[in-house]
């Protein structure tokens, strides 16, 4: 059951990573640069959030 939920998740995650670069370039009329800027950047805050929440987590499990 776990891996069956697991594959949706992913199928569900990936159908918006695809599709989320049209979405910008055809309804918000982006330019293909600065969709990639939108989403560069979304990655360093993603990874930045969750940098410091691994920090926390630590900190507070001693």
């Amino acid at each position: 059951m776990f891996s069956v939920c697991v594959a949706l998740y992913a199928f569900c995650f990936f159908q918006i990573l695809n599709t989320l670069p049209l979405f910008y370039k055809n309804v918000a009329l982006l330019d293909e640069k600065n969709v990639g800027i939108l989403m560069a950047f979304n990655g360093i805050i993603v990874f930045t959030l969750r940098w410091l929440w691994c920090i926390l987590q630590k900190r507070n499990s001693h």
